[in-house]
């Protein structure tokens, strides 16, 4: 497969190359490095999205509309929450008007349409619940945080953290040596690089 630009795979987040340096990452040692906002170093790699709709989640963080759509990247990988996909109708009906004060299975509902949306190929929701999940979701005004790197190299023993409730860590090329780790603790995230190379 061939590689796309990494101009191209920064413009899919709103950013430009001119104008978006990445460096490299190298987590030596045994130490862990975490990325987040209280890591001063990793915070200036830090990028920031805020999302308005279900296809903007989509596009950032979720998976093609249909199983056979090309992504522009060559490759994700996606960690995704344990719980399975609800049925999103079977306590509430999100076809129908939302009330001024969401209930918890409105909630509920609106979480699992969401997820359903966005990490399936092929989501079944229908348009009315769609625009009430829209709706929703600009009043919750979620983040998505994308953490910036050229190339990322984890050594033998080290650690490097995600623990960003949803976040997408974006490299060109990844390398993890043998026994070094790439730790996950967050509900969605995904790893958008051109190369990923594991020992």
């Amino acid at each position: 497969m061939a590689q796309v630009a990494i101009g191209t795979r920064l413009a899919s987040y709103g950013l430009a190359e001119a104008t978006t340096p990445l460096e490299d990452l190298q987590v030596t040692g045994t130490t862990t490095y975490a990325l987040s906002a209280s890591n001063q170093a990793a915070a200036k790699r830090m990028h920031v999205l805020r999302p308005s709709s279900l296809d903007d989640l989509k596009k950032w963080i979720g998976l093609p509309g249909t199983a056979a759509a090309p992504t522009h990247v060559s490759s994700i990988a996606s960690v995704l929450p344990r719980n399975a996909i609800a049925n999103v109708n079977a306590a509430i009906d999100l076809r129908k008007a939302l009330p001024a004060t969401l209930t918890r299975d409105h909630v509920d509902a609106l979480y699992a349409a969401a997820h359903q949306y966005v990490m399936t190929n092929n989501h079944g929701l229908e348009a009315t619940a769609v625009s009430n999940v829209n709706k929703w979701l600009v009043a919750l005004k979620p983040q998505i945080i994308v953490w910036l790197y050229r190339d990322i190299h984890v050594a033998a023993g080290a650690k490097l953290l995600l623990n960003t409730s949803h976040s997408v860590l974006f490299a060109r090329h990844i390398e993890v040596e043998k026994t070094g780790q790439i730790q996950v603790k967050a509900a969605i995230t995904k790893i958008d690089c051109a190369g990923f190379k594991g020992h």
